[in-house]
């Protein structure tokens, strides 16, 4: 009697593991076929930082021939060629283009107090010498954008969208309303350096001489 009942119990376990066998045979090549149609998770990039000075949302920029502070006048006092246009070197981190990427790649929109968007043309970009965490970007006027105040300024790279900065076009003053959270501020360079502001109408990357 106690035989048969473990001859019996045997038999039972034996095929409810032949079953399970089955059913895994079964099963894993699905799952794998489901794995493999499942679209690919595209990865975020994360975004660059546009750099502003301290509890401000006011970029740390600067017209690029002159190294003058805001506010820009819409033309610059050197003309490249016929064009006169001004050109604009914004400072940025986490702008990491990829290998073989030029300045083409990443594109820039200045935003006025009357919410029109100008799209402005990236011409350069480089890592600042001394920095190599940090980017120059340089970026042209917009032929529309005239003497409007203040702009709300953005970049993309890869589809990820900066904060956005303020710089005064021909006057300062006016422009949209801050975005919301607000920039990044300026980061801190170290005790031998600092962004100075000291010479009228100049604004540049000091470095401290230290005793």
């Amino acid at each position: 009697m106690g035989n048969k009942r473990f001859v019996n119990d045997g038999h039972s376990n034996w095929s409810n593991h032949k079953k399970l066998r089955r059913l895994s045979l079964i099963f894993i090549p699905v799952l794998l076929l489901l794995l493999l149609a499942a679209p690919p998770r595209a990865k975020v990039a994360s975004p660059p930082n546009l750099m502003a000075k301290a509890n401000s949302t006011r970029a740390v920029a600067v017209e690029s021939t002159g190294l003058l502070a805001e506010p820009f006048a819409p033309n610059g006092p050197v003309a490249y060629g016929d064009d006169s246009r001004t050109r604009i070197i914004l400072f940025a981190n986490n702008l990491n283009l990829a290998q073989g990427e030029t300045a083409s790649a990443i594109t820039a929109d200045a935003e006025d107090g009357n919410h029109q968007h100008y799209p402005l043309t990236v011409e350069y970009v480089g890592t600042v010498p001394g920095f190599t965490w940090m980017s120059a970007v340089v970026v042209r006027l917009h032929d529309n954008l005239g003497d409007v105040g203040d702009v709300l300024i953005g970049i993309t790279l890869h589809n990820a969208t900066s904060n956005r900065v303020r710089i005064g076009i021909g006057h300062v003053g006016g422009g949209p309303p801050d975005d919301i959270p607000a920039p990044v501020p300026t980061p801190d360079l170290g005790p031998k350096f600092s962004w100075s502001s000291t010479l009228p109408g100049r604004q540049c990357l000091e470095r401290r001489h230290l005793q």
